[in-house]
């Protein structure tokens, strides 16, 4: 069995021999395979591998500052689209900020928090900052803070929803150009489904579609039987066994660990002929199940679609094609649009609907066991919060006694924090006794602030495993295109992240106990401090929030370009000496990869929490501008310098963010009419007791507050199905214009004419064994299919099954 296993090795080498079109290690011969790592070559590796200016045979670094958006938009518009929506949104929120800067001075002016009550200095740039209502003669005074702040906030709301109706024609006109401009193998090709399983001869498909134009290529998409994946081990060890073989013709034997190898693969085939009744296969022998076509000429493409899209519809079926549409008179086909060879996931291509329904169960209860975790620290934070003194426990400590009178009239340790809590802490740190006095009071706000920015940390980490779970998961799930995958992942990362960040703080800390169900709910669950967004609720809670944003502006990219980029440089410059094998110095001089999808979730998520509070914290504006700013610059870097050349991400993700940003508006203008409605901030009148009267939730509407934010909320939700009108408008037009795209002065036409501006972009074939990311997996695959043969034929010969 070893020596087969040997033998198939060598096989398996020659195939990678007459295989490789780019050199990932020299396979010429024994010796030159066997020698030390070309490091050369392992930089030209980089170079195609990376985003870099090709001239005249020669690879050069485009400028961080003089590399244009449109030039990025060349590796696939997906990754312009997405730096041009961090660079608008910062010039968006530039603009917000400095409006902001009113708000913020007018409340930093104000005198309702107490000395003890502010932990950090943003606290005081709140709205919980201003004056308070002490008599009747306050409430005009109230009533011209509120109109100040409330019209820049309507002045910034209303100019964020402007920003998204000027950027969806923006951004439309970017895909535009990008699809008359910038092409890609799918611009020539189409997938076919329909295709017999068994038996379809390649030529035959080519005469079949003949009928249309000249075709170039035909590759047919085979069934893998959801193990091509695995394979991906043994490809490893086929790899790393044959180099050991090569060492060994040079008298360089590592015995122990060839022996390992072999049976590691032994037991790997083992299993795999029996549990897998394709396992005597080889790729081209698996069942078909779609077909990509390329043909010569982008008319000939649109007059097989064209063809094919007549018999779509409600009222005509598939096997009512006409003849000549027909596989072999007889297999109706469905034509359709395609993927670029770089987006195409074969081993998902056979999945089916429920298992992919399956996986997404998955997926949700593994987040919901994340922010599970996330919900137990903000209750950590809380409940030490509730050990604390609280605002009736001070009601009869004076504050206005002299320090030598507090000393002898408040001598436990909670007299003493309510009474340093309402003094200046300037006075408190200026006298030594005094200082000594409040100690308790300093310690336990030490500790509350501590606790405050490690729960503020926490849930960016809490984030990131978010991030790791769920692009896990969305493989898991096993869509078809890579474009449709990374749809998926921001979708679900960013929803995620959004209630982690933004909503299980507010729910833990909210009092919602007129609505809880004490049967069979903890009495804690919903039934905490805060009824309303008062002023205690921003230096406890929106304190934490601010926190967190600020914490944002360079976590994760900052972490990533002080650590993972440092490391690669080391990788390229001073560990090269330990590379032995060419493929194995193209792998670390290789960058890593760039996750658009966590990238778009994360513009999306600052955008939602910062907008969703800074009606009540208008430091968050300043916050998300920063964060654009920084975010926009460091990411630009990495992609330029240390990442990999992404696949050539459509239009779709960015669409999906544009549909998503009205409602970080509807949501703003709900919490604005809320929070400008609070009672002990904004009251409207006293009662018989002397107290402020409840502002309900009809009191708020019926202000003027309330009824404009409920008019920018409509007019955000209406800007929303705008977008999706727009953009549903704009694929239909757009379609139609690919299709006639030819007829354009710069249009592209001939294939033969795009092929190398193609191969520098991406691949230019569907075939498989052509793709780097499958050709190892394929080949290791139709290793141990011979490997199997040679076995049972084996075991034929001698009467003896192995």
């Amino acid at each position: 069995m070893e020596e087969a296993i040997g033998s198939n090795l060598g096989m398996m080498a020659e195939g990678e021999l007459r295989l490789s079109k780019t050199a990932d290690f020299d396979m010429s011969n024994l010796n030159a395979a066997a020698k030390p790592a070309d490091l050369k070559k392992a930089q030209k590796y980089r170079n195609e591998a990376c985003l870099r200016k090709y001239n005249n045979g020669t690879y050069s670094h485009y400028s961080i500052c003089g590399m244009n958006l449109k030039e990025l938009g060349e590796y696939g518009v997906g990754l312009e689209l997405y730096f041009k929506l961090i660079k608008y949104l910062g010039f968006i929120f530039f603009i917000i900020s400095c409006i902001s800067i009113y708000p913020i001075y007018n409340n930093s002016k104000g005198s309702g928090l107490t000395a003890g009550d502010i932990r950090q200095r943003w606290d005081i740039w709140a709205i919980s900052n201003t004056d308070q209502v002490i008599y009747e003669t306050d409430f005009d005074d109230n009533e011209k803070t509120l109109a100040g702040l409330f019209i820049s906030d309507a002045i910034y709301t209303g100019i964020f929803i402007l920003f998204i109706i000027v950027f969806q024609v923006l951004s439309s006109r970017t895909i535009s150009q990008n699809f008359r401009f910038n092409v890609t193998l799918a611009d020539f090709a189409v997938e076919v489904k329909g295709l017999p399983k068994e038996g379809v001869d390649k030529q035959e498909v080519v005469e079949h579609f003949k009928q249309f134009g000249s075709v170039i290529e035909v590759y047919l998409a085979r069934s893998y039987n959801g193990v091509l994946a695995a394979y991906k081990e043994r490809a490893s060890l086929s790899y790393e066994l044959a180099y050991l073989r090569l060492l060994e013709s040079r008298g360089e034997r590592d015995a122990k660990k060839i022996e390992k190898i072999i049976k590691k693969m032994k037991k790997f085939d083992e299993k795999i002929e029996e549990n897998e009744k394709n396992s005597d296969k080889n790729n081209d022998e698996l069942p078909v199940i779609k077909g990509f076509v390329v043909f010569g000429h982008i008319n000939e493409k649109k007059n097989c679609v064209a063809a094919y899209d007549k018999d779509k519809g409600c009222c005509k079926r598939l096997n009512r094609q006409k003849a000549n549409l027909k596989f072999r008179g007889t297999f109706p086909l469905k034509v359709q649009y395609t993927a670029a060879p770089t987006n195409i996931l074969f081993e998902n291509l056979e999945i089916s609907k429920c298992s992919r329904f399956a996986r997404k169960i998955v997926s949700l209860i593994a987040a919901g066991i994340a922010l599970i975790a996330s919900i137990a620290m903000i209750y950590a934070l809380k409940m030490y919060q509730d050990k604390l003194p609280s605002k009736n426990d001070c009601i009869n400590i004076d504050s206005s006694v002299s320090f030598n009178e507090a000393q002898s009239l408040y001598t436990s340790d909670n007299d003493s924090y309510c009474y340093c809590k309402k003094q200046s802490i300037s006075d408190i740190v200026n006298d030594s006794d005094m200082f000594n006095y409040c100690s308790y009071f300093f310690e336990k706000i030490s500790i509350s602030v501590t606790l405050r920015v490690s729960v503020s940390i926490g849930v960016i980490f809490v984030n990131f495993f978010l991030k790791i779970i769920f692009r896990i998961l969305t493989r898991f799930e096993r869509v078809s295109n890579k474009s449709a995958e990374q749809l998926k992942l921001m979708s679900k990362v960013f929803l995620a992240t959004f209630i982690n960040t933004a909503l299980v703080i507010l729910a833990v800390n909210a009092d919602f106990s007129e609505l809880r169900t004490y049967d069979w709910l903890p009495k804690f669950i919903f039934n905490s401090d805060f009824e309303d967004f008062s002023r205690q609720w921003y230096v406890q809670v929106g304190s934490t929030i601010v926190s967190t944003m600020l914490i944002t502006i360079f976590s994760p990219h900052c972490i990533l370009l002080l650590t993972f980029y440092p490391l690669g440089l080391c990788k390229r410059h001073c560990c090269t000496g330990r590379y032995k094998a060419q493929r194995e110095a193209n792998e670390k001089f290789s960058g890593a990869d760039f996750d658009l999808a966590t990238r778009n979730s994360f513009v999306l998520n600052v955008v939602f929490t910062c907008f969703l509070y800074s009606g009540g914290m208008p430091i968050l504006n300043i916050i998300c501008f920063l964060t654009m700013f920084v975010l926009y610059w460091v990411d630009k870097f990495l992609i330029l310098h240390h990442y990999s050349k992404p696949p050539m991400y459509n239009h779709l993700m960015h669409e999906r963010v544009l549909h998503y940003l009205p409602f970080a508006i509807i949501f703003h203008c709900a919490f604005s009419l809320y929070m400008y409605g609070a009672t002990d901030i904004f009251p409207v009148s006293f009662d018989n007791v002397g107290n402020y009267t409840i502002n309900s939730i009809g009191d708020r509407i019926s202000q003027i507050t309330g009824f404009v934010n409920i008019i920018l909320a409509g007019v955000a939700l209406s800007t929303s199905f705008w977008v999706f009108s727009y953009a549903k408008i704009f694929t239909c037009v757009m379609k139609r214009k690919v299709t006639d795209i030819s007829e354009e002065k710069n249009a592209i036409g001939d294939i033969n004419q795009e092929l190398e501006y193609i191969g520098q972009h991406g691949l230019e074939t569907y075939d498989i064994l052509q793709n780097p990311n499958y050709r190892d997996l394929i080949l290791a695959m139709n290793a141990a299919a011979e490997n199997v043969k040679k076995n049972r034929d084996v075991s034929r010969l001698t009467g003896n099954p192995t």
